[in-house]
């Protein structure tokens, strides 16, 4: 009480006094807290709020930015050069490791950030300063949830975003450390039975403070100091030079670190959280502030999942930052949490619950992600990267093939089959070329499936592919100049046959809407338009040809036409299997009766996902009804024919199947309750799923042709 009475008397004498030139104001300042410290009768213990020093080190960062403004010279000026000659900087680094008083770190701290922020003279080059500054960020996030925590998380925001302007400036803030490493050796005395002995060495490592501070905010349990870590450490990894990038892979543990703090994440999910909480977490949400009122209802289990998704999006984006760091972050994510964790968890073949929980997991981690590396190591994870046409029954990738046995199996869930569809779907939304080879292709870019030979035998066949046909395997087509070709794959002067194959499949008599009434055909050609547009952008570098691709006996097959009957038969026997991704989908479009509503559309919109690709294979076998095809092809048009001869026989007798019909439509598309009043609701509920499908097909089809004619 009477040291601050006496301080409150210091000071009002000494504002009467004249004032002192700013360099002895400055120097009296910095005597006055050494004086404290000499001081017998100093009390240590004491808060420093207690003390003067807080308004010592105020007065001392306001003499110096005072001395700058009023000379606006780059030179050095008396105060700042007593500064870095005193190595006040550092004397102060070691009155903040000391922390006494208790809280003094916390004003050095905002000190050290306000003269290196606020000071235009450049202090970092200066040995002492920026000695004393890597002491400090070396402190920085020594304490999980420290009482200072802002302060250094202060101090670390603008350090980094300082040295992001000159990147060559990290290269100062690492330093060496040694780790204990075990090795084994034969050369010793105290052998074990197979004669080896372990030993243990140090090994020189390479440490960088600054970013450990930084993966250390990334625990806080305050969400802005959260935040602003994982911002600066984008930053920086966008901001590294090579010298730097080199030692952060190959002599630091970052890598490793980062993975295992996501890794972390994931288990507490495990731990909190079930399949429902993903399924009631709404899409936009997920990067919204965990901190914002609206989400005081969620429960632990869904606020879980939210923070799992923040801080897999922040690794998403440190994964884009700098394409060195990511590919090597990309492979520790891949070694230890796709192949080391998911690969077990969804390949369970009990626990129906822990497999739909891994499944729509897997599928938000995707939602999620936006960096082409990640995006591709899920897709190889989950289907592989194989060129080679699939056999059936064949050998294949093992979790691709564990994914599609799981749509097939009578056994598994409609919700499991639902979640592994969708994620196929998923997959299909970020697509990589690899993943579409791999899933899709592989099967279709050698035209298997096409009967070269008996084109005349084909009513339906196109024109433009009989006249075409020879032209597009020897020679390009004649482009007049200036004009650009045009893909008769894409844009058949058939169109109008291609599109009354879809919308006259299903009978009158079958359809739900009124005869004449096109308006739900003019939405899908509006969303179709949309989506091909964007499946364009994402497909514009891949090195997708213009029509449709062959194998070179097709060409030899095609070459010899004039041979004799018999060979040119033996010829057309050629087996032809899709693949069992296409397989899987057309069973299930064959079995759409026998199907829940919910199933029958997730089947449609993957295959609808699938008909927007610009692939002249893909295309033609999805679209083109009117291709000639090998007795052993079977096709989507093939497919819903046999779909719609299944229908008319199980309509047969039913009463009243017209007004049954549209109130089942009402009752889907407004989501109603009473779905199931009907004995025959999941025929009406499949037959109605088919008709919107066929539209949809034709819509995506006309589309296609508009945009390639």
């Amino acid at each position: 009480m009477f040291s601050r009475l006496a301080c409150a008397l210091y000071n009002a004498v000494d504002a009467l006094a004249p004032p002192l030139p700013l360099h002895e104001e400055f120097s009296r300042h910095w005597t006055a807290i050494r004086s404290f410290y000499t001081n017998k009768e100093s009390s240590c213990w004491l808060p420093v709020e207690i003390t003067n020093i807080p308004d010592h080190l105020h007065q001392m960062a306001c003499i110096l930015e005072q001395e700058e403004g009023e000379d606006e010279t780059d030179d050095a000026h008396p105060c700042m050069e007593y500064f870095l000659q005193q190595k006040i900087l550092e004397s102060m680094c070691g009155l903040a490791r000391a922390d006494s008083p208790p809280g003094i770190k916390r004003h050095i701290i905002s000190f050290a950030s306000r003269i290196l922020s606020s000071v235009k003279f450049d202090l970092l080059p200066h040995v002492s300063v920026w000695s004393a500054v890597h002491k400090l960020a070396k402190m920085c996030g020594e304490e999980l949830a420290s009482p200072y925590e802002k302060e250094e998380m202060d101090f670390v925001f603008f350090l980094s975003n300082r040295l992001m302007g000159d990147s060559h400036l990290f290269n100062h803030f690492i330093c060496d450390t040694y780790r204990n490493v075990s090795q084994k050796s034969c050369n010793s005395a105290n052998t074990s039975q197979d004669g080896t002995t372990e030993v243990v060495i140090a090994v020189q490592k390479m440490d960088i403070p600054l970013l450990q501070s930084l993966i250390t905010f990334l625990h806080s349990p305050d969400h802005d100091i959260s935040s602003k870590a994982s911002d600066c450490l984008v930053k920086c990894a966008a901001a590294f030079d090579e010298k730097t990038m080199n030692i952060l892979i190959q002599q630091t543990e970052f890598c490793c670190k980062i993975v295992t703090f996501l890794l972390n994440q994931y288990h507490e999910v495990k731990r909190h959280s079930s399949f429902q909480d993903i399924d009631d977490i709404e899409l936009f949400s997920v990067h919204s502030d965990e901190n914002n009122s609206s989400d005081i209802h969620l429960s632990t289990g869904k606020r879980q999942i939210l923070s799992f998704v923040r801080w897999l999006s922040f690794f998403d984006n440190l994964v884009g930052a700098q394409s060195q760091l990511g590919e090597n972050l990309q492979v520790v994510f891949s070694d230890l949490f796709l192949k080391e964790e998911i690969s077990a968890e969804l390949a369970d073949l009990e626990n129906s619950d822990k497999i739909l929980f891994t499944t729509k997991l897997i599928s938000l981690c995707i939602h999620s992600i936006s960096s082409e590396i990640l995006i591709l190591d899920f897709g190889i994870f989950l289907v592989g990267n194989e060129s080679n046409p699939e056999l059936p029954g064949g050998m294949d990738h093992f979790l691709k093939q564990l994914l599609i046995n799981r749509c097939n199996e009578t056994t598994s869930s409609s919700k499991v089959k639902l979640a592994t569809l969708q994620l196929f779907e998923d997959l299909l939304q970020k697509p990589s070329e690899e993943v579409m080879e791999s899933l899709i292709l592989r099967n279709l870019t050698g035209r298997k499936y096409y009967d070269y030979l008996f084109v005349d035998e084909h009513i339906y066949f196109s024109d433009d592919e009989v006249s075409c046909q020879r032209k597009s395997l020897y020679e390009e087509l004649d482009v007049s100049p200036g004009s650009s070709p045009v893909s008769r794959t894409f844009a058949p002067s058939s169109i109008h046959k291609i599109l009354n194959c879809f919308l006259l499949l299903l009978p009158d008599e079958l359809k739900s809407c009124e005869e004449n009434d096109d308006s739900a055909y003019d939405v899908y050609i509006k969303d179709a338009h949309r989506q091909f547009q964007q499946c364009l952008l994402l497909c514009d570098e891949w090195n997708w040809p213009d029509h449709p691709g062959f194998d070179d006996d097709d060409t030899d097959s095609l070459v010899s036409e004039t041979s004799d009957s018999e060979t040119e038969a033996d010829a057309t026997c050629t087996f032809f299997y899709e693949g069992s991704f296409l397989d899987m989908l057309f069973c299930k479009l064959e079995n759409m009766l026998q199907q829940p509503y919910e199933l029958n559309l997730q089947v449609t919109s993957l295959i609808s996902r699938l008909a927007l690709f610009p692939h002249p294979n893909l295309h033609e076998y999805l679209l083109n009804p009117l291709i000639p095809l090998v007795p052993t092809a079977r096709s989507l048009y093939l497919v819903l024919l046999k779909l719609v001869e299944d229908i008319k026989v199980s309509v047969q007798g039913v009463q009243n199947l017209k007004k049954k019909l549209e109130l089942t439509r009402k009752i889907l598309l407004n989501n109603e309750e009473g779905c199931n009043t009907f004995e025959e609701s999941n025929v009406l509920e499949a037959i109605i799923v088919l008709e919107e499908f066929c539209k949809e097909l034709a819509a995506i089809a006309f589309v296609k042709y508009h945009a390639c004619s």
